[in-house]
């Protein structure tokens, strides 16, 4: 409930004293909440049951306050002793949680004599920074029978009989929804296209983050605003004057988490912001010296999420300020070293040949995002015969499954890395024929494929590629080349490559019939 609500009584009977809202502190809320329908149904079935502690954990800027309050309102009925609020930003000492809870609601000669049995239900607000009270609340549950309490917090309490409901960000329809109400307050001629759904995708969603970009549409044009995102901290400030200093920007809710963390879990979450979209735990311990306690508590502080697919990630926000923490504590080039080696490793592990093929694309599927990472990091890095590298390793990779993004990371890689070792070129050219044979391009394959070969036989066929045997090797590149007098001339025309692409790629699609997760892209005889 936004504001008060006219109610009236039809016919001449005496009717019964209306139930109001006389016994709670509840602040009326200036706009109506926009979506948790099923939020809301969900958490006021919990305290319409027999949960008495219900805790609801987000990252900063989730809209937890907004949804509890609003869920405060809609059962306050169902306590006729009142329900009431207890901000607690303000407050960073455990001890003076009771004393705050005590005189919000008037308890003068102590808060549990004062509760006792009545129906009474406190919401207990920001309660992060004062975690030494749970005991306390625990114990003031006990002794008051009909007390139940509403948390908010970026982390669980950890009590006997807690409720744990995480308040994810919102749905994309919802928060074009909110954008283009709060946007339209300030200018009528906003219109949800697909402008604002991305500025909305590109904030995760967060409901404090789409009010303070909606704040900026006083000077920039949705559209304008899209193109100023790439970053984000800088541009999300100026909340309103009456809203928690650390509501007024989003990096200070996210620094207001941040600084709740011990030593420990500040360098961890700092560390892990190196990874691009997700990770798993294996990856975590491996780069960043991870422990499954540290991550455990970084996913209960709502910094770290754990996605339906089971791995781990950050909200893209989140990890805009554990990139700043990373760069300002000077471990970055070590951590993203680390990242690379072992994103490396994984390459060079992965099997694309066999039975196990399925489940390795899956594997570099689901690390795609760190592949691309660790690859621009050592182009960027001028590192690059270390992307060269990579970039090769995964050959077989882009052929199935991404062949022109493949070809990009290949030649962007070649052309950084001229003076790579020959052995390096000669895979990574011979990969990049591979991907641009499979676009339609067999000239340009043709010419890879010639550039290759000719520095295998620079290296006097001693060597074996990574990706491939000499045996192999020579069967690919059979088709585009043949020897001349004093050099190889290619001999491949349009039409003759293209009656080897669609044998090589019936040859493929009949590997591969029937397993799960290969596309029937690429073939079987070239890398």
């Amino acid at each position: 409930m936004s504001a008060p609500q006219p109610l009236f009584q039809l016919g001449d009977d005496d009717f019964p004293p209306l139930r109001t809202l006389h016994a709670t502190n509840l602040p009326a809320q200036p706009s109506p909440l926009i979506g948790r329908e099923r939020e809301l149904e969900e958490t006021i079935g919990l305290l319409s049951d027999r949960t008495r502690l219900l805790t609801l954990t987000g990252a900063g800027g989730s809209g937890k306050t907004r949804l509890a309050l609003q869920l405060a309102a809609e059962v306050a009925d169902d306590f006729p002793d009142g329900a009431f609020w207890v901000p607690l930003a303000a407050v960073s000492e455990a001890e003076l949680v009771l004393p705050t809870v005590a005189g919000t609601i008037g308890a003068k000669d102590g808060l549990a004599q004062h509760v006792d049995a009545k129906r009474m239900l406190l919401l207990l607000d920001n309660f992060e920074q004062v975690m030494g009270a749970a005991r306390e609340l625990g114990d003031l549950l006990r002794r008051c029978s009909n007390l139940k309490l509403l948390i908010t917090s970026r982390a669980a309490l950890r009590l006997s009989g807690e409720w744990e409901f995480q308040v994810e960000p919102l749905a994309e329809p919802d928060a074009v929804s909110l954008f283009t109400e709060r946007a339209r307050a300030i200018d009528a001629r906003v219109e949800p296209d697909e402008s604002v759904a991305e500025i909305c995708r590109r904030l995760d969603g967060l409901p404090l983050a789409i009010e303070l970009a909606a704040a900026r549409v006083r000077i920039l044009a949705p559209k304008e605003l899209l193109t100023r995102l790439e970053q984000r901290l800088p541009l999300l400030t100026g909340g309103p004057r009456d809203a928690p200093e650390r509501q007024r920007t989003l990096r200070a809710t996210i620094e207001w988490s941040y600084d709740l963390l011990d030593p420990d879990e500040q360098r961890l979450f700092t560390d892990l912001s190196v990874f691009a979209e997700s990770f798993d735990l294996q990856a975590a311990e491996a780069v960043c010296d991870a422990s499954l306690d540290l991550v455990e508590r970084l996913v209960e502080r709502s910094l770290l999420r754990r996605w339906a697919s089971g791995r781990l990630g950050m909200l893209e926000t989140i990890r805009e300020f554990g990139l700043e923490q990373l760069e300002s504590s000077g471990e970055r080039d070590a951590i993203a070293r680390a990242h690379f080696d072992y994103f490396m490793s994984l390459a060079k592990h992965a099997e694309l040949t066999g039975e196990n093929t399925p489940t390795w694309l899956g594997r570099l599927d689901a690390d795609r995002e760190n592949l691309r990472a660790a690859i621009r990091w050592a182009l960027d890095e001028r590192e690059p015969v270390l992307a060269l590298r990579l970039a090769g390793t995964l050959g077989r990779y882009w052929v199935i499954r991404a062949h022109e993004e493949g070809y990009g990371w290949l030649t962007e890689s070649l052309e950084a890395a001229p003076d790579a070792p020959a052995d390096v070129r000669a895979a990574a050219l011979m990969w990049a024929g591979s991907t641009i044979f499979l676009t339609g391009d067999y000239e340009r394959r043709a010419a890879l494929s010639e550039e290759a070969l000719e520095l295998y036989r620079q290296l006097g066929d001693k060597q074996t590629s990574p990706t491939c045997s000499t045996a192999s090797r020579r069967r690919r590149c059979s088709w585009a080349t043949t020897k001349g007098p004093g050099r190889s001339q290619i001999r491949a025309s349009p039409s003759s490559a293209r009656s080897e692409t669609e044998r090589a790629r019936s040859t493929h699609c009949r590997k591969s019939r029937g397993m799960s997760g290969v596309e029937e892209t690429g073939h079987a005889e070239l890398p």
